[in-house]
């Protein structure tokens, strides 16, 4: 997104992501120096994490509350939110715990989906085609058959792209 931006105006373009990041670790060590930053857009990609330790859906959507309200109140960015991509696959783990990691990333996705319509912010859909294709072409995962590899990157890539 930022590389086609690039071609119609400046960008600067600042991750302050940092790897095993969950909703909390986005409170207290990235949300101030977000703000901070006064940026014009702002792309909103957190919850993987989460789900994978555990967290239950109401303390996600506590903490999603607290970052979106934050974020709307203390700055004018364009805030594109992403919900959660499907990452679920029969290599790695077994069906029962496929289907809860599922079961739980939609529910994470329907907390995403309420408070981005909610407090207007763009959300992209990542569910939708990355379950439709993850599951069909073992390319899109990346050795560990978990993250996504080159082609599944890509794959996102073209999502925002197109919905921006």
């Amino acid at each position: 997104f930022a590389m086609d931006l690039s071609k119609k105006a400046s960008v600067d373009f600042i991750n302050l992501a940092f790897s095993g990041a969950t909703t909390s670790d986005l409170i207290n060590f990235q949300l101030d120096e977000a703000m901070k930053l006064n940026p014009n857009y702002i792309s909103l990609f957190i919850g993987i994490n989460d789900l994978h330790n555990l967290l239950p859906p109401e303390k996600f959507q506590q903490n999603m509350a607290v970052i979106i309200d934050k974020l709307t109140k203390n700055t004018k960015a364009k805030i594109v939110a992403f919900n959660l991509p499907y990452l679920v696959s029969n290599q790695l783990i077994l069906p029962h715990y496929n289907y809860f990691f599922d079961l739980r990333t939609k529910e994470y996705n329907s907390i995403i989906e309420k408070m981005s319509l909610e407090n207007n912010l763009t959300l992209i859909d990542l569910y939708t085609p990355t379950k439709n294709d993850f599951s069909k072409r073992a390319n899109f995962y990346s050795p560990d058959w978990f993250h996504p590899s080159g082609d599944g990157f890509s794959l996102w890539g073209t999502l925002v792209n197109n919905n921006i």
